[in-house]
């Protein structure tokens, strides 16, 4: 079966006359203005016609210019644009198709006010501003004097010990050494299968004013779970039991690694030392700024005495001296 062809629309920019035919008419039966390709439009759903199912449609009315069929609401021939209707014309009437009045002017809808969009614009604003504040308050700074009142250290050392800990994985992951306790079925996760498919209908120029209409499907998806087997076990690790700490103030005794007593074994409840930290930090004050504290690496810690005066950059909003790298005054 041959699919059905529908004709594409144009309106006349000389004389506003509009849903006239891209292939039946290639002239406006209202002015004669001639038909310009790239202003035809597909035309709404509801209002989709077929060659032949116009008001500007018909044979009431025959060209002597060019002998094409008009109807007689057509002051022009849609073939040729010629006037049609004065002496030089012949006229058919024909008794099988009365003649239909032209349809009424349609009353153009006021396109509807666009929302103020004012807020949108505010709040970027704002955000703007935001950000703008927080790279000033990060990185706005300015070189003042500063003084170190103190120095201080710590250093600490973790204790880890040796214990049975219960714990949960697929059962193809169990680490080596875990010993399974328990087993269940639950979701590990889902798969795509195809459930149906969603159709449209859209609309295909073909170029000669008129258009068909070609349906597109697309497949539909559900998902669906994947069952997989997961295990409880138990299994023998190392975990963090304390912090053993040392701290002090000044340089004087030297900074030293807390006294630390574990076992050594390696059976449940054995004890080792793990990962070990160490912060040196610089009081200070900032000349009409107030105090601050700050962290530098050992040796350069080691190397300043209280009193000690120094250039640093520091914040001009959050006041935060930055000892990275100071310069003695």
């Amino acid at each position: 079966m041959t699919e059905p062809v529908y004709e594409m629309f144009w309106d006349c920019p000389y004389c506003g006359t509009k849903e006239l035919l891209g292939l039946t008419q290639r002239f406006c039966p209202t002015c004669g203005a001639p038909q310009q390709a790239d202003k035809r439009y597909f035309p709404p759903e509801d209002q989709k016609v077929a060659v032949a199912d116009h008001r500007f449609v018909g044979t009431d009315l025959i060209c002597q210019n060019c002998q094409g069929a008009n109807s007689a609401n057509a002051s022009h021939c849609t073939s040729c644009g010629a006037t049609i209707g004065d002496g030089d014309r012949e006229v058919v009437k024909r008794e099988d198709q009365p003649v239909r009045a032209p349809a009424p002017a349609a009353t153009p809808t006021p396109a509807p006010a666009k929302k103020s969009k004012l807020w949108i614009w505010l709040l970027v604003a704002a955000l703007l501003a935001l950000m703008v504040l927080g790279g000033v308050a990060i990185f706005w700074k300015q070189e003042k004097a500063i003084t170190v009142t103190g120095q201080s250290w710590q250093r600490s050392v973790a204790i880890e010990v040796l214990q049975t800990a219960s714990e949960s994985a697929w059962c193809d992951s169990v680490p080596s050494g875990g010993r399974v306790t328990g087993r269940s079925r639950e979701q590990r996760s889902t798969r795509r299968v195809e459930s149906g498919q969603t159709c449209s209908t859209r609309n295909v120029d073909n170029g000669d004013g008129t258009y068909r209409q070609e349906q597109t499907c697309t497949p539909t998806y559900r998902e669906e779970p994947v069952l997989d087997d997961k295990c409880q076990y138990q299994i023998d690790r190392w975990a963090h039991q304390r912090d053993a700490v040392a701290q002090g103030q000044g340089v004087s005794p030297a900074p030293s690694w807390p006294a630390v007593q574990v076992t050594g074994c390696a059976s449940l409840g054995c004890t080792r030392q793990g990962a070990r930290s160490e912060t040196y930090t610089l009081n200070v004050t900032v000349d009409g700024a107030g105090a601050d504290t700050c962290t530098v690496p050992q040796a350069r810690w080691q190397q300043i005495t209280p009193n000690s005066r120094f250039k640093a950059r520091v914040g001009v909003l959050t006041h935060h001296v930055d000892c990275s790298n100071l310069t003695p005054l």
